[in-house]
């Protein structure tokens, strides 16, 4: 409309170091290293559920290549970054942490309601564009992660 040249991205559940770790939303994977840390059981709902999830410094990685480009006009990326099973994250944060417990629970009609369900984002305009798309090993990412909010709580 104005001869901007105007990148957006869609990226899936964001975290690492200094995210918010006290306010009400301090989204999915800091809810659940919070939780874990301060020794509450941690609740999932459902069975075989996914959420794709991206470290903080892949996606700053990510933004960085994007604007090194020189695009015209109005263009929109997906970004993947990497799915795994609900479970299988607050396992893994349970393991770096050293301690926590988890309970699976039936998906309550309410969440079920609102879900967005096994969602697959094609990202392939994206990897198109980038000569390299780098993640960080989740288990070194939720670590870092981790000791950041024991750190941040002073825990």
């Amino acid at each position: 409309l104005k001869n901007l040249n105007v990148t957006t991205l869609r990226f899936p559940n964001c975290f690492g170091a200094f995210q918010k770790v006290e306010q009400k939303d301090i989204g999915l994977i800091g809810g659940f290293i919070k939780q874990v840390i301060m020794g509450l059981p941690v609740e999932v709902y459902g069975n075989k559920r996914y959420r794709s999830i991206i470290y903080a410094p892949d996606l700053a990685g990510i933004v960085w290549q994007l604007s090194q480009k020189k695009e015209c006009g109005y263009q929109e990326y997906n970004i993947a970054g990497i799915r795994l099973e609900i479970m299988d994250i607050v396992k893994e944060i349970i393991r770096v942490n050293g301690a926590g417990k988890c309970i699976q629970k039936e998906l309550p009609s309410h969440i079920k309601k609102i879900d967005m369900g096994d969602v697959l984002v094609d990202d392939r305009k994206l990897r198109e564009q980038l000569s390299t798309l780098q993640y960080t090993e989740v288990p070194k990412a939720l670590a870092e992660t981790v000791n950041y909010f024991k750190r941040s709580l002073k825990l």
